[in-house]
């Protein structure tokens, strides 16, 4: 999603100040359920980071160069 495309959420404080704000979905203590939140725009918890992935596309694996399969140990093998 672009961010032109993201929707702009805006919240009005009591004390008149309008934030600009998110919704996140928060995992529960209930399996399958969540709960939307309001989180300030700038706080860290606003914006998902994506994990490094692998030249398959996969997520590598820790601080790893790969995902673990075998074929891509095996290219960065021959990369060397």
């Amino acid at each position: 999603m672009a961010a032109q495309d993201e929707p702009r959420e805006w919240l009005a404080s009591r004390d008149g100040r309008i934030v600009r704000v998110r919704t996140m979905d928060t995992l529960t203590d209930q399996p399958g359920e969540a709960v939307s939140e309001l989180v300030p725009w700038n706080s860290p918890r606003a914006h998902r980071v994506l994990p490094p992935l692998c030249a398959c596309g996969a997520p590598r694996l820790g601080g790893a160069q790969s995902c673990g399969s075998t074929a891509c140990v095996a290219r960065l093998w021959q990369a060397r």
